[in-house]
């Protein structure tokens, strides 16, 4: 799924996600805290089984994630099922996890993400 800061084709699920996002966090939300954003656009209430935190918050994928943003700022194509991909890679996450990232959308919850920590406004009608 490629999206652009300028594509406006919202479905329910980033609506939904980005006022979660926004609702919580306001204008404070920042890429780089990927797992806690992740966490709100799931609803989830608890730290993910096996991630390991500490190990986690590596160089390469918070540089993937500030590199990604930057093209999003830029008006550059962002490719969603890539991000979804490395996020999905740069974890341990239980099989559960991981069918619930596929079967809910990882990747349209990630667009909604880009939009709330760009500080993108949504006013358009949500397309389903």
């Amino acid at each position: 799924m490629i999206k652009t800061k300028n594509s406006k084709d919202y479905t329910l699920i980033v609506r939904t996600v980005y006022d979660l996002i926004k609702g919580e966090l306001g204008f404070t939300a920042r890429i780089t805290n990927i797992w806690h954003l992740i966490k709100i656009a799931f609803g989830l209430q608890e730290d993910f089984a096996i991630l390991d935190y500490e190990s986690i918050h590596n160089s390469d994928l918070q540089s993937y994630l500030i590199d990604e943003q930057i093209k999003w700022q830029n008006g550059e194509e962002v490719d969603f099922t890539e991000m979804s991909n490395v996020i999905l890679k740069a974890g341990n996450f239980t099989k559960l996890e991981k069918r619930m990232f596929v079967e809910e959308k990882l990747e349209e919850r990630l667009w909604a993400i880009m939009l709330a920590v760009s500080n993108t406004k949504i006013e358009e009608p949500i397309k389903n």
